[in-house]
């Protein structure tokens, strides 16, 4: 947004599409950061997806279970 001369600090919200990459961003001026699933082929909730031939643990669905 700065580089397009918008100043985010000047807006009471701001939304941003993406899982996580804009977290780093807007972390530092965001009050309040509210994930939302909008409806498609991608989520940031993976409980949404069926996972078929996977290892476990695979995290973040399980803890991994190692000694330091």
């Amino acid at each position: 947004m700065y580089s397009m001369g918008i100043n985010p600090e000047d807006y009471r919200i701001v939304v941003a599409k993406g899982v996580s990459s804009p977290r780093p961003a807007y972390q530092p001026i965001a009050a309040e950061i509210i994930i939302v699933n909008s409806p498609g082929v991608t989520s940031a909730d993976l409980d949404t997806f069926e996972f078929h031939n996977r290892r476990i643990p695979l995290y973040p669905f399980e803890e991994p279970d190692y000694t330091p």
